[in-house]
């Protein structure tokens, strides 16, 4: 017999079981966004350059100026200033910037090129970083299929297809 001062104490376990879910992080797929314009067209001009430098190239001074046409038939104006070199291995290698004007904003940006000479022309690409008006925060890129014939030395004309993909 147990003594009536120890006391028994039944303790009850409750056993609950309890769902949990895990959140997995999923990387977000990411689906091509439409450009905002997409724009094609014929560029030709003229490009002028001169050795010895100047507004602050080291070697070769270039300047382009062209008419663009887009399909539609609207005429934009290209200006190119960039600086160029030639390596020891007949690789001629540029850098710039670039200000396209349309009859309702601009568009302005950057570029990098370099071609094997002699060159016929290569294609080349425009980096857009802004633009005002119409295009106002736009920023892409424009390809320009360039085809060179050289007039006499410092002074190359420029003809060729382009495309433009801009987002806002």
């Amino acid at each position: 017999m147990v003594p009536a001062s120890v006391r028994a104490t039944t303790t009850a376990v409750s056993r609950t079981t309890v769902a949990t879910s895990t959140t997995v992080p999923v990387p977000s797929v990411l689906v091509p966004t439409a450009p905002t314009w997409h724009l094609e067209g014929q560029h030709s001009g003229v490009e002028h350059f001169v050795i010895s430098g100047g507004e602050g190239c080291a070697f070769l001074n270039h300047h382009l100026v062209e008419t663009m046409i887009l399909t539609d038939g609207t005429v934009w104006q290209l200006r190119e200033h960039y600086c160029g070199i030639i390596t020891n291995i007949n690789v001629w290698s540029g850098a710039g910037t670039v200000l396209i004007s349309a009859p309702n904003g601009t568009l302005t940006g950057s570029f990098r090129h370099s071609a094997r000479l002699p060159s016929l022309g290569v294609p080349y690409q425009l980096d857009i970083a802004s633009g005002t008006g119409t295009y106002a925060g736009a920023h892409g890129s424009c390809t320009l299929d360039d085809h060179l014939q050289s007039k006499v030395f410092g002074v190359q004309e420029h003809h060729g297809s382009f495309s433009c993909d801009l987002y806002r």
